[in-house]
């Protein structure tokens, strides 16, 4: 699935197995927070190991943060993990204030 709204910002998902890849490029705010919901519920759906790519997003807002934490949470509690790679420094400070990164791969 790839969706895009407003600007150059868009999420892409691939499930291949037992794993997805949600790619984000742009920015996620209140504008189009709608597009990662969508892409985080069919990874959910799939009930696979998730990576968000985060290497081409600029800005995520609170909102977007949110969405990520709790799909992260489901899919613990599902037995499966959530990972973000190659978040912009600005992008990984966001989560560390928030404490969630523990998201971030190492």
């Amino acid at each position: 699935m790839t969706t895009d709204r407003h600007d150059e910002s868009r999420v892409y998902v691939v499930v291949c197995g037992a794993d997805a890849l949600v790619a984000v490029t742009g920015e996620i705010d209140l504008s189009n927070e709608d597009l990662l919901a969508a892409a985080l519920d069919e990874a959910i759906a799939a009930d696979v190991d998730t990576v968000v790519e985060l290497a081409d997003m600029r800005f995520i807002d609170l909102g977007g943060l949110r969405m990520i934490a709790a799909a992260a949470a489901e899919l613990a509690h599902r037995g499966r993990r959530l990972r973000v790679t190659n978040a912009r420094p600005m992008v990984a400070k966001m989560f560390r204030l928030v404490h969630e990164d523990h998201l971030l791969a190492a």
